[in-house]
Formats: structure tokens, sequence, C-alpha cells
């Protein structure tokens, strides 16, 4: 799925708390417009596992502990 690479990518790369959380934001807004936000807490774990596939554990640690509210 294209938006899960994208997604990934650009909160792997953010650089402080601020950026990484923009992208978060960013990257689960875009992807709530497009499928619906009934599939964005699935959505969530699969970037969060995503994360740890490029050991970014802390990063995936944020996403999932992100209150999609």
């Amino acid at each position: 799925m294209l938006e899960l690479a994208r997604g990934s990518s650009y909160i792997a790369s953010t650089l402080t708390p601020a950026t990484l959380r923009a992208a978060i934001v960013e990257a689960c807004r875009e992807f709530r417009e497009q499928y619906g936000a009934d599939k964005v807490h699935i959505f969530r774990e699969l970037l969060a596992r995503s994360l740890e596939k490029r050991d970014n554990r802390k990063a995936a640690a944020v996403v999932r502990s992100f209150d999609l509210l």
C-alpha cells in the first residue's frame, strides 16, 4: 500500500518530536480522508510495524500511543 510506505518513510525521516507528531497527524489524516475513519486504527498498527522493520522502535511506539481522535 502506497500510503503505508510513504507514511513510514516520512515519519522515519523526522528529526524532532514536533516534526514526528506532525508527520503522524498528516499520514493518518490523509489515510482517513481516503479510506475512512473506521480503518485508521488498522493503518496505525501497520504503520508502527513498518517503522519497527526500519529499526525505528521509538517512532513506532509514538505511533501506537497516538490519539487519533
